[in-house]
């Protein structure tokens, strides 16, 4: 079976493939399975949201194999506020932030976008 025996192995920064012919590869960050969605939120999704709030435009990308883990880890609703993805995250504390500065006007303009097999 093509794959059979293949491994990954989190180091720090990157990872590592296992099997006939070790590769490494460097990331500008890395999340193993036992991660939380509130470690993920605090690398990821509070950088980009504190930028949004000062401003800048944010955005947040994520690519892989299907069955990794990309749609739980952005859009995941959960049972309750420990187990919400990166996107309800962001967007309760942009409005959270909007709630307690009503001396201030904000536009809010938001869009996610999702490709699945090359289609939008």
């Amino acid at each position: 079976e093509e794959g059979a025996g293949l491994a990954v192995e989190v180091l720090g920064q990157g990872v590592r493939i296992l099997g006939a012919e070790a590769r490494d590869f460097n990331f500008d960050g890395v999340f193993g399975g036992s991660s939380t969605q509130q470690e993920v939120f605090a690398e990821v999704g509070n950088p980009v949201l504190q930028d949004c709030l000062r401003g800048v435009n944010g955005a947040v990308l994520a690519y892989g194999q299907t069955g990794a883990g990309k749609t739980h880890s952005l859009l995941h609703q959960g049972k309750d506020a420990a187990e919400a993805g990166l996107l309800p995250r962001i967007v309760a504390g942009l409005f959270s932030h909007i709630a307690r500065h009503t001396e201030s006007l904000f536009e809010v303009q938001a869009a996610a976008v999702q490709v699945y097999n090359e289609q939008v």
